[in-house]
């Protein structure tokens, strides 16, 4: 399960608190929480991973596609930020 609370810190920053595991059908929800956000006009968006306890492989790759984007992975533990700069 994955739980998701949004932050806006101002009108044009927004961070995604994550928490939880980012496996199964929580991929496709994030992805698509992820792209509502990219059609607000936010000059930035954070994703908060201090909450993430795991990513399946899966995941892994659409974190990947995503932080070529507007995202940006903030907190993140130590072995989920290996796997995304693998």
């Amino acid at each position: 399960m994955l739980k998701v609370t949004e932050s806006i810190n101002s009108e044009r920053r927004i961070e995604l608190i994550l928490e939880g595991r980012i496996v199964g059908d929580c991929i496709s929800y994030l992805e698509k929480i992820c792209f509502l956000y990219l059609d607000k006009d936010a000059s930035e968006i954070f994703l908060d991973f201090t909450g993430v306890r795991y990513v399946e492989p899966r995941g892994v790759e659409m974190l990947k596609k995503l932080s070529g984007l507007k995202f940006n992975i903030v907190n993140c533990p130590i072995f989920i930020a290996e796997l995304l700069n693998q």
